[in-house]
């Protein structure tokens, strides 16, 4: 996705009947409705079906709630650029807020662009990024067409190359918009910080589990994919 900008983001058990038979029959054949003889062994139950039974394969790695809310909007990050800031250090300082989102946790960040500067041409661009828990991310920033020298207003567009996985931050998320439909939520073992395909399958999962009456529960799956501002699941 690119984006542009303009400066000036249980089995009920089953009931045994036994019937009373005559203690005095006096013919000497068994009655077919008498008790049970003690030792006697009545016919066994169907077994109950195992708690623990259920369809799709089992991630390795619970999900538990987050000690905090996974970041969603642009979070304010230190130090902001002030009145007096460049073009170049106002777009990097958005570079890293858009890091952050896709990375889901809020942690120290800090960003360049190729030659310490953007290209100040129209349709130039410039490849910039940002290191977040020492994964560089690469960001691509082009000056829009109509830009000339000295203007005041500069639109741009900004797009990711590459999106940043936060292991973290996909179990926040699908913490934050799974676990009021299911208890038992899990994911692969995820990377602390890797660098993955822009809205594309990432190669890992994470699953719910959906509890039936009367039949074995299932895990649904869903493939982790991460986008330039959030983190999704989608079916396989």
């Amino acid at each position: 996705m690119r984006y542009t900008r303009t400066l000036t983001a249980v089995l009920a058990a089953g009931l045994l009947t036994v019937g009373c038979g005559s203690s005095d029959s006096g013919d000497g054949k068994d009655d077919k409705n008498a008790s049970p003889a003690a030792g006697s062994s009545a016919p066994a139950n169907e077994p109950a079906q195992d708690d623990d039974a259920f369809e799709g394969e089992q991630l390795p790695s619970p999900v538990e709630s987050p000690a905090e809310e996974p970041v969603r909007s642009a979070p304010s990050i230190s130090p902001s650029p002030d009145r007096s800031a460049t073009i170049t250090d106002k777009v990097v300082y958005e570079l890293q807020q858009r890091t952050v989102q896709m990375a889901g946790v809020l942690k120290d960040t800090t960003g360049t662009c190729a030659g310490g500067e953007l290209t100040m041409k129209a349709g130039a661009t410039t490849e910039c990024k940002v290191t977040y828990d020492g994964v560089d991310v690469p960001w691509d920033v082009t000056i829009g067409d109509n830009y000339k020298e000295g203007s005041f207003v500069v639109s741009y567009r900004v797009a990711p190359k590459k999106a940043l996985l936060v292991g973290e931050g996909v179990k926040a998320a699908f913490w934050t918009q799974q676990s009021s439909t299911s208890d038992d939520l899990r994911c692969d073992d995820l990377p602390k910080a890797e660098l993955v395909e822009v809205d594309q399958d990432s190669g890992y999962k994470c699953q719910y589990l959906i509890k039936r009456d009367g039949g074995p529960d299932e895990y649904s799956d869903r493939v982790v994919k991460i986008g330039e501002r959030r983190i999704s699941f989608d079916l396989p």
